[in-house]
């Protein structure tokens, strides 16, 4: 189960790696962590949502834009 949605555009790909880490050294699980994917395997701008990006979302108890 996720409880942190972490989104970010994909050139800011290296702050929301930094929050990631942050995230984790202060205690939070690895699994409890959902970070954007990379660009090739993100989805297109105008597509219908993805059914696992619906739940992921729907799960979370913090989302980070």
């Amino acid at each position: 189960m996720c409880r942190i949605f972490l989104s970010h555009r994909h050139d800011d790909r290296i702050i929301g790696d930094r929050i990631c880490k942050h995230l984790l050294y202060w205690g939070i699980p690895e699994h409890s962590i959902y970070q954007s994917p990379s660009v090739s395997s993100g989805f297109k701008i105008g597509a219908p949502i993805p059914k696992e990006l619906t739940r992921v979302l729907a799960e979370a108890g913090l989302v980070i834009l």
